[in-house]
């Protein structure tokens, strides 16, 4: 039995396998090593990754595991780098005897998932356990680098370095990352060196990629000079690239070398040839072509379409083609495309017809070409009924621009007639002006709402209003237009509603109209007009005024006009001014709304209290209202919950927000309890409530919010569980671009320090690359929060791994635009400007727009402390707007404690804070410090990952939190008296509350003047 597992693993036949070693444990025979290893060595062909894990879970409970059972394993996990970087991790701890093939197997994990720096990570261990890094290796370690092609060709000179051998396959590999990101330069000049077929292929393809007609023809004239010979394929490629840039006489130069290179040309080639050249060269290659081989009727109509303004050359090539090729409807249609003469073309379409050719919409288009030319559009019509095509807007506006008005507006009334769609817009622009254009009695609906779906529609609304037309219409037919007018200036648009608001949906367009214009005084204008013509207002009226206004004083004076004290306001005009008020963050204003709501008779409903919740600036406020909804009945759902939680944790109240999750847990939803437990960072059933999590996903359709929480919150409490970790992702994947912003970083916090796939990783930059492309700024409010959302889904991805240098160009390109209009609206700065002492921090560096600051021991960067640095920023450079801003740090790129001492980067603009943020979080900007600390450190210590979470204002490390990582250099060690010390390089990686400092406390080696872990004689040594 104990041989079982050889033979079987021999036949790679796993699944015995795996059979075989359950029989022996189920006879109470305990497998050995070599047994185990040999039945694993069955799953690495078919990469059966998972049971090698379980088979290597097994072992480790009852055998010892030797290096060989490691390479085995990872051999099993070439696509699994999480895996491979674990069990190496885990080896070395074992003090396991690491060799040259089990650090080849974790590169070759790390180039499956094109991770580069960690294949670069991986070779700076082997150097440091004294391990020479073979070819194979390093190769692996430069496939991985893909686009980053300077890395790739560092690699190569260092194999050089170690005598290592370079041969073709790592050239190759470097020349593949320099195609990709069309480093044209540096690949011709490595080509030189030599290459083979795979080589030229790569590039090859890469060229097709790239919209330069010079870069195919560098690399062919390259390939010339070496040993490897270009095929037709790559002829080809050169071809279609100089054909799309329309360098034909480049196309007749490579026909001629393919000829000369003893190559037989295909057609592909003289048709790229003959697209990209005029038609005197195109007919000449035509006949060489018929030379070497057979044309086909694409050949034909290539050559006629080239012949354009000489439609006889292409008429007369219609007629003289070669024996057993057909002409097709595409050689008519192009061959009558070029025709002006109306008689020529009726006659040509005969002869289409004759041969079996069947008109298409492409045969009208081209015939009402040549009709439009010589004013014949009757004509056209004519044929288009003869021909039983349905005419489209676009045979038609063919008619219209050739016709004068009569016949124009005939031709319109024509088209509704037979009850095609008629824009509009279409007619206008052809014709002249509008008023003459729309002054016509056109009083379809269907006709109007095509106004409200075409871009700048509302200039043609614009000049239906300026018309006639309208003093016929009911005013109901008059609201797509008003839909239309909701894209035109505020001014345009009230002028245009101003005389239909006796309609009361016309005056609800307009409400919504100054909600988004934030123009509440000409909706509340508007309302008082509409009082004293119809004398009627409802309650939707004023609570859309409402809504409009841009603080609460002017809602409160709404109640006091004539126009709404005769009205009977519901919940919904109470509700909006209850949000006006607490969006200026007046609680007390909110209470007292609130309390004058029951002396109109009504009752608080579910969105007064969670309006009232909003408005809370204190936790205490905020646990009153959620336990006096409970008290009235009000059901208290997970909104309120959230908002009322999240209002405990960020007080650092741990016990009130655990009070309120005890109550109204069981009225929760699974994930909002999850969300709530991470969130204040409590660990009491949190295995139950996971399980009920779980059971959630699997038994019910949960929301993108749900989703982004559950992300969230297995990160923070450090769950994992690869069952839990796959719906998850799973759900996510179909839900990407249904996500909020905020959302998304939710869902890329998670992501990133959890077993996600390289998959989802790509489909979340991929989604956040199509979003960063649309983003336009709105309010200031919101686009300072874009950018911050922006900024930590970027963090998110380049933690789990590096951002593609296409997503980091949207990226830059989206900051600037957001960033710059920051900039355009900030209000000027009217901080006094305190004086200052010459001691103190320095400034090393000052530009334009951003500048270094020395921080010296016992300086806060910003906050109450009295020796600021941002009161010394001002005294030398003058208050600027970002300086007000907290959300934006005061222009402050990081902070360093108080005790510490270091350069700072700041910003003088919106638009330099972020550029810094931006290559902060790319990791384009690197933080380094020096750590005196206590004890000493391990010289085999080399990163700190624990966890941070924040609780009560202190910073905690462990395994909840937020995701953060330090690596760490010995440099040397230190004495004084009986103390020891270590002085280390430090460089982090995420920049959170206190890393330094909690990290270092969390090894058992605070650093040297922590005065949170250590005593107070300790902390003032000098």
């Amino acid at each position: 039995m104990q041989r079982k597992p050889s033979f079987v693993a021999h036949e790679n036949r796993w699944r015995d396998a795996v059979h075989s070693s359950q029989r022996l444990r189920d006879a109470g025979m305990q497998p050995d090593v070599f047994g185990e290893t040999t039945s694993m060595r069955s799953f690495t062909r078919r990469l059966q990754w998972q049971h090698s894990l379980a088979s290597l879970d097994t072992m480790r409970l009852g055998l010892k595991i030797d290096i060989v059972c490691c390479g085995t394993f990872l051999g099993c996990c070439k696509r699994q780098w999480r895996n491979s970087l674990h069990m190496l991790q885990w080896a070395g701890r074992q003090h396991l005897q690491l060799n040259t093939p089990v650090f080849g197997h974790a590169t070759e994990a790390c180039k499956q998932a094109s991770l580069w720096r960690r294949a670069s990570y991986i070779l700076e261990a082997m150097k440091s356990k004294s391990i020479v890094p073979d070819s194979q290796s390093s190769t692996r370690a430069m496939a991985a680098c893909d686009q980053k092609w300077q890395v790739s060709l560092t690699m190569m000179s260092n194999m050089a370095v170690l005598s290592l051998e370079v041969d073709q396959v790592t050239c190759n590999s470097a020349l593949s990352s320099c195609a990709r990101v069309a480093a044209w330069a540096t690949t011709v000049s490595m080509m030189r060196f030599g290459t083979d077929q795979a080589t030229l292929s790569t590039c090859r393809g890469a060229c097709a990629k790239v919209a330069k007609w010079e870069l195919p023809l560098e690399l062919l004239d390259a390939s010339l000079g070496l040993r490897v010979c270009p095929d037709v394929i790559d002829f080809g490629v050169t071809l279609s690239a100089c054909e799309k840039a329309g360098h034909w006489q480049r196309s007749l130069d490579l026909i001629g070398s393919i000829s000369k290179d003893a190559l037989q040309p295909d057609r592909a080639s003289f048709h790229s040839c003959m697209g990209s050249a005029s038609w005197t060269v195109s007919l000449q290659e035509l006949a060489v072509m018929a030379s070497v081989l057979t044309p086909t009727v694409t050949s034909y109509n290539i050559a006629i379409s080239t012949c354009r303004e000489h439609w006889e050359r292409g008429f007369s090539l219609l007629r003289t083609w070669r024996q057993g090729i057909e002409p097709d409807a595409i050689s008519y249609n192009s061959a009558m495309a070029q025709v002006a003469n109306w008689q020529l073309l009726m006659a040509m379409h005969c002869e289409m017809q004759e041969g079996g050719g069947a008109p298409e919409e492409a045969t009208w288009l081209a015939l009402a070409g040549g009709f439009r030319k010589q004013r014949r559009w009757q004509k056209a019509l004519v044929l288009g009924r003869q021909l039983g095509l349905q005419p489209a807007s676009v045979m038609y506006h063919a008619a219209v621009t050739s016709s004068p008005w009569a016949a124009a507006t005939a031709l319109s009334d024509r088209l509704c007639v037979i009850g095609s769609s008629f824009n509009l817009a279409q007619l206008s622009e052809s014709v002249g002006p509008w008023r003459r254009a729309l002054a016509r009695d056109i009083a379809k609906a269907d006709q109007l709402e095509a106004l409200t779906s075409d871009v700048g529609a509302w200039r043609t609304a614009v000049a239906l209003f300026a018309s006639s037309f309208w003093q016929r219409l009911p005013p109901a037919s008059v609201l797509p237009a008003l839909r239309a007018a909701s894209q035109a200036p505020w001014p345009v648009a009230l002028a245009m509603c101003s005389p239909f608001l006796v309609e009361q949906k016309a005056y609800g367009i307009l409400c919504d109209l100054s909600r988004e214009g934030s123009r509440w005084q000409e909706a509340w204008q508007a309302l008082q007009d509409f009082h004293s013509r119809s004398g009627r207002v409802d309650a939707l009226h004023c609570s859309s005024v409402m809504r409009a206004c841009s603080q609460w004083p002017e809602a409160v004076a709404l109640l006091k006009s004539s126009a709404v004290v005769s009205t009977q306001l519901d919940g919904i005009a109470w509700n909006s001014l209850l949000a006006t008020s607490s969006a200026a963050t007046s609680w007390s204003l909110a209470t007292s709304l609130g309390l004058c709501m029951a002396s109109f008779g009504l009752q608080k409903d579910v969105v007064t209290c969670n309006t009232l919740l909003g408005a809370c600036q204190h936790w205490d406020r905020a646990l009153t209202v959620v336990f006096q909804m409970h008290e009235t009945r009000v059901p208290v759902e997970d909104v309120a919950c959230l908002t009322a939680i999240d209002a405990c944790a960020q007080a650092g109240q741990v016990a009130a927000g655990e009070r309120i999750f005890e109550r109204f847990a069981p009225d929760m939803s699974a994930p909002v309890r999850l969300w709530s437990l991470a969130q204040l960072s409590v660990l009491t059933n949190v295995s139950a409530y996971f399980k009920d999590a779980y059971i959630y996903l699997m038994t019910k359709a949960a929301k993108p919010s749900e989703l982004s929480k559950l992300w969230w919150a297995s990160s923070t409490l450090g769950l994992q569980n690869v069952a839990f970790s796959r719906r998850v992702e799973q759900l996510s994947s179909s839900a990407l671009s249904k996500f909020q912003l905020e959302e998304l970083l939710a869902v890329s916090m998670g992501a990133c320090t959890s077993d996600a796939s390289t998959d989802f990783l790509l489909s979340l930059s991929e989604e956040l690359q199509s979003r960063l492309q649309t983003l336009s700024p709105s309010s200031e409010a919101k686009t300072r929060r874009v950018l911050q959302d922006i900024m930590g889904v970027l963090w998110a991805i380049n933690f789990a791994a590096a951002l593609s240098p296409k997503l980091l160009r949207s990226a830059e390109q989206a900051t600037k635009r957001l960033a710059t209009f920051l900039d355009s609206v900030s209000q000027p700065s009217t901080v006094s400007i305190p004086s200052m002492g010459t001691d103190g921090p320095e400034l090393c560096l000052d530009l334009a727009d951003r500048m270094v600051i020395t921080k010296p021991p016992g300086w806060e960067v910003y906050g109450q402390s009295q020796l600021q640095l941002l009161s010394f920023i001002q005294a030398v450079i003058g208050a600027r707007p970002i300086h007000q801003n907290l959300e934006d740090a005061c222009g402050f790129v990081h902070r360093l404690d108080i005790p510490s001492s270091g350069l700072i980067l700041s910003a003088k603009t919106h638009a330099a804070y972020y550029d810094l943020q931006l290559q902060l979080v790319s990791g384009s900007i690197l933080r380094d410090y020096l750590v005196l600390c206590h004890g000493c450190v391990s010289f085999q210590r080399h990163k700190v990952s624990a966890r941070l979470s924040l609780i009560q204002n202190t910073t905690r490390a462990g395994g909840q939190g937020r995701a953060s990582r330090t690596l760490l250099k010995l440099m040397s060690y230190l004495s004084h008296g009986s103390d020891s010390f270590s002085l280390l390089l430090a460089r982090i990686l995420t920049g959170r509350r206190h890393q330094i400092r909690s990290h270092f406390a969390f090894l058992g080696h605070p650093s040297l003047c922590d005065s949170r872990t250590l005593r107070e004689r300790t902390t003032t040594w000098r």
